[in-house]
């Protein structure tokens, strides 16, 4: 058999010698040449795509399908996917393992595609061609949070917008629409399901078995890391990613709310009298640890800005978790340049190694470190901005809250009314939202970028374990 070439070989490692499953290996850089095809085509069988549709078909229509057949190597040659979690989230999660091969240090030759001097335009092009089908299902709509976020997140790059941004934009719209219909038909059930961390009030509780079978755990919130976001931080950060997926937020997206229930590790009628405000969050999180046995002293909460690299706050315990509130300062603060604004100071502090950092020490100290938001977030457009006074009890840039359904009607013209089925019903503690339509804000300046509301963007949010 010919010998497959050594960095090939050993960057598979014993992927090559695996019998059953399939294995995924990312080669942007075309390093899986003819002589690796021969060398290990006697052992297993080998797929090659060049493009999402092909990862699509291939995945769907051979490896699921006959899932009995000897191991295969799924052989990617595409710029956009350059990590595994680039993939779809069905795929990565499925695949026996996700290898990405990388060009020996000292090789000469040309950039990897994809590369950070890519033509931005070619990089919006392949992603818009990428655009996986439109979801149907709770997976589905994980998948293409994920893969719009690339697209956002490509776009905001860039000092001017790239030529097809409003082709991206268009494409949104379409999938948001789509999105908020589905939401209204099945987020209800999706909170139901037992599946981990299908939504931020199941977080805790997937912790909960992970330290059962043995782990210190650390959870870090990003208050307001979307997609957008998660997609360049990880990678500027330094970040090995060792199970990505993703999960939603709760409806109204905001941070009382969605934040909350992540600490609680319930839904939010089930914490109705601290709705309003984040100061519970401490007590709800030992509440929590406390009710499955862990004792006080294994318990830590802590929030921080996230400001400064050398000042890291403490991981105490079993059960640590940081609130680190960066991203979303960074995004309340972008009215000059939108989301441009938020990728540049996103970059900045991910590459000052507050986070690294953090994760670094956690990591040596034992723990297993897992990320997620509590929101999302969205580049509005300005609405009209109701002058209300007393008739509304909370004003958000993306939802506006009233005390009762009837003064919410009489607003109904201003935006999409909907009672998500995670809100308490009870009459004293009502809450009755109205979120702006569409990428609309209530605010009237050119740029804000913000939360509350309902999008793709806002709703689905990564959840993902880390090391450093």
């Amino acid at each position: 058999m010919p010998s497959v070439p050594g960095s090939v070989a050993s960057q598979l490692g014993d992927a090559a010698s695996r019998r059953t499953g399939a294995t995924v290996v990312l080669d942007p850089s075309g390093l899986f040449d003819q002589q690796s095809t021969g060398a290990l085509s006697e052992d297993c069988e080998i797929i090659r795509v060049s493009d999402w549709g092909e990862l699509r078909c291939a995945w769907d229509l051979v490896v699921r399908r006959r899932p009995e057949s000897p191991h295969r190597l799924v052989v990617v040659h595409a710029p956009e996917f350059a990590t595994p979690t680039d993939l779809p989230w069905d795929i990565q999660h499925e695949a026996a393992d996700v290898i990405r091969l990388r060009r020996p240090v000292g090789v000469a030759g040309r950039s990897a595609p994809g590369a950070v001097d890519a033509d931005p335009e070619q990089l919006l092009t392949g992603l818009l061609t990428a655009q996986p089908p439109v979801p149907d299902d709770l997976a589905g709509w994980f998948e293409t949070a994920s893969w719009w976020g690339q697209v956002r997140a490509t776009i905001a790059a860039q000092p001017t917008p790239p030529p097809g941004t409003e082709a991206a934009w268009q494409v949104w719209t379409r999938l948001d629409d789509r999105f908020r219909t589905w939401l209204r038909n099945s987020y209800g059930s999706s909170l139901l399901s037992s599946t981990p961390h299908v939504a931020l009030h199941r977080v805790a509780p997937h912790l909960a078995r992970r330290l059962d079978d043995g782990a210190k755990i650390l959870l870090v919130v990003i208050d307001g890391l979307g997609f957008a976001q998660w997609h360049p931080l990880h990678g500027a950060a330094g970040l090995t990613v060792h199970d990505a997926g993703a999960a939603l937020a709760m409806i109204p997206t905001l941070t009382s709310i969605s934040r909350q229930a992540i600490f609680a590790g319930a839904l939010p009628r089930d914490f109705a009298a601290t709705l309003r405000t984040t100061t519970a969050e401490e007590r709800l999180w030992r509440r929590f640890w406390m009710a499955r046995g862990l004792p006080d002293r294994d318990i830590s909460y802590t929030k921080t800005l996230g400001h400064d690299a050398e000042q890291l706050p403490a991981v105490r315990g079993r059960a640590a978790a940081i609130v680190v509130n960066a991203v979303d300062d960074i995004l309340h603060g972008a009215e000059v340049l939108a989301d441009r604004q938020v990728a540049a100071g996103v970059d900045l502090w991910a590459r000052t190694g507050f986070l690294t950092n953090l994760i670094g020490a956690a990591t040596a100290d034992g723990y297993e470190t897992w990320i997620t938001s509590d929101h999302g977030n969205l580049p509005t457009t300005a609405t009209a901005v109701l002058r209300e006074g007393q008739t509304v009890e909370q004003t958000g840039i993306r939802v506006r809250v009233y005390p009762n359904a009837t003064l919410r009607a009489q607003a109904a013209d201003h935006g999409e009314i909907w009672d998500p089925p995670c809100l308490p019903t009870i009459a004293d503690a009502a809450y009755h939202p109205l979120f702006a339509p569409g990428r609309t804000g209530y605010h009237t300046g050119p740029n804000r970028v913000s939360h509350g509301g309902i999008s793709l963007d806002e709703v689905i949010v990564p959840v993902a374990q880390v090391s450093a």
